[in-house]
């Protein structure tokens, strides 16, 4: 059953739960390996299959490898939602890349069909970029205890940052800035385990 189908079948934002999923994910690791090293790939080649943590090596959850290999085969993928739980709609830089789009999603995502053909919406950035900066904070905010979740939001074609305590909104953003990720590419809004201050 592919992707498509089975969130189809939930009838819940597709992207939102593989988010969920991938952050959910990360952070295991994170809080894991606590003051400790985790590098992670950030090529195509290699970023689509492992992430390193100590020196070992360990697979992505399969959700985000799917998108980072169509992020790979259309350089202009930002991602790949259902909306209202059914449209197929992928998110481009370019609209000119709907073809190549259109085949890589239908391949790996399951997503367009005659029943159900893919519409586009216009992004700002990458899903590897997006995918690459959720990375990069992970390790920082989650280290450092200024955030509780973390994910890539498809829809809004953002990361999303789970701030500990939203009165710590500046330190966060502080970090993304000093990573060099634009502050546009990241909304901040209260973790799991946040407390709405």
């Amino acid at each position: 059953m592919s992707l498509l189908q089975q969130s189809r079948r939930r009838r819940g934002p597709g992207a939102s739960a593989v988010a969920i999923i991938v952050a959910a994910a990360i952070c295991s690791a994170a809080f894991a390996c606590r003051r400790q090293t985790i590098a992670a790939s950030t090529t195509c080649e290699t970023a689509t299959r492992t992430v390193t943590v100590n020196g070992h090596e360990r697979k992505m959850p399969r959700g985000d490898e799917l998108y980072w290999r169509v992020g790979c085969m259309v350089p202009g993928f930002g991602g790949f939602y259902l909306a209202d739980a059914v449209n197929p709609t992928i998110v481009l830089l370019d609209p000119r890349d709907s073809a190549a789009a259109r085949v890589a999603v239908s391949r790996l995502l399951g997503g367009c069909s005659s029943a159900h053909p893919c519409r586009y919406v216009r992004g700002q950035f990458t899903y590897v970029d997006l995918a690459t900066w959720r990375d990069s904070l992970t390790r920082i905010l989650f280290a450092s205890g200024d955030a509780t979740s973390m994910g890539v939001d498809q829809r809004a074609n953002r990361v999303t940052v789970g701030a500990a305590h939203m009165s710590d909104s500046a330190t966060v953003a502080a970090h993304i800035s000093a990573l060099g990720i634009p502050l546009k590419a990241v909304i901040i809004g209260p973790g799991i385990r946040g407390v709405p201050e």
